[in-house]
Formats: C-alpha cells, structure tokens, sequence
C-alpha cells in the first residue's frame, strides 16, 4: 500500500514517506499469521493516514473466497463495516480530524477476475477441477482499507483508541507503525490496550 501526500492512497506494496523518510515492509501472504493484523499510522501536516490490512480469516473465519449466501453477508457486513472509520477509529476529540477518503481493497475480488480470465483461457475437465480445488483450498486471502483524515488542529493529536477488536474477536493484536515529522516507531496493539499514543512522533 502506497500514501501519497496528496491524499490518494493506492494499493500495492506499503510505502510510508513523511519529510523524506521512506519505511517500506514487504508482506508474504503465504506465511501471514492468523489472528495477526496490521495498521500503519502517518501524520503529515495537518494530514493524517491510517492503512488497515489483515488476513480476512480474522474477520469472517474463512479466506477462501466466499461460497455460501451466508459466507457472501458475512464479508459484505465486514466490507461495509470497514467503510465505516467512525466506528473503528476514535481520534482525540481536539485535533478535529475529519475523514476525507476511504478505500478498501478486497483480494477476493482480485482472485475471481484471475480465475475468470484463466477459466476461459482453457478446457474444464476433471484434472482442472482438482488444480482449482487444490489452489482455493490454499488461497491467503487479505483485506486492505485505507483511510485520509485533514485535522483542524493537528498539533493536539495525541491518540487513536482502536475499536477493530471489539468489531472482530478473531483479531489478537495489530502490528502498528509510526511515522510523524519528529520519528518513526513500532507498537503492538492488543485489546488490552487498544490505544495507539502518537505522541512519540510528533
């Protein structure tokens, strides 16, 4: 996932750049531990960004793509939900930070088109129909959301109280970084302690 300064926020591997210093991690989604999520936290000016992403078995129990009209209202009410920042995120009332922009990316979706594309490119017969069994038994299928926040008085922020492990029992903790224009830093949220403090960077 990419935050750009301007706002826009695009999806693909992370990159965080606040005056001139660039973190970048590289996610394997072959190796992502359940109950395991992540967030990134960026402030830049009076900009503040937040980039969510976790293995969708956290949210809705299954990361295969969805199979049942059970399965397809479950991770639509968790879609939804994540469209939601206000019932996920509470900022400190006086910095006065307004949501601008929400984007969540759904892998799942990004998994059809493939297989749609390589269904038509070939035969279905039974040897086919393994191979797809065997590679939607394996699948690791994550969500991505991504929020942009202008704040009205950026120098009082100081936290974001995280309310996702109340939404989600399935997440255990969120590997979270910081970066701010005085630092940059590492945090493990639990929800024993679901408060992100953003002092240390500014």
């Amino acid at each position: 996932m990419k935050i750009l300064n301007a706002g826009l926020i695009a999806s693909s591997c992370f990159v965080l750049g606040v005056n001139g210093v660039i973190a970048q991690t590289e996610r394997d989604l072959d190796s992502h531990e359940h109950g395991a999520s992540q967030m990134n936290v960026v402030i830049d000016g009076s900009n503040l960004f937040l980039e969510f992403e976790s293995p969708w078995m956290n949210l809705v129990g299954f990361e295969h793509a969805p199979t049942t009209p059970e399965q397809h209202a479950q991770l639509d009410e968790a879609v939804a939900l994540l469209k939601q920042p206000e019932a996920l995120f509470s900022i400190n009332t006086e910095s006065n930070c307004q949501v601008e922009s929400v984007h969540v990316t759904n892998t799942h979706d990004e998994e059809h088109d493939e297989e749609h594309d390589e269904e038509h490119g070939e035969e279905h017969g039974e040897e086919h129909g393994e191979e797809h069994d065997e590679e939607h038994s394996s699948v690791h299928s994550e969500v991505f959301a991504e929020y942009a926040y202008t704040c009205g008085n950026p120098d009082a922020l100081s936290s974001i109280t995280l309310s996702l492990f109340e939404q989600w029992a399935g997440i255990v903790e969120i590997e979270t970084q910081l970066a701010g224009p005085s630092n940059q830093t590492a945090l493990e949220i639990t929800s024993t302690s679901a408060v992100v403090d953003l002092k240390s960077v500014l």
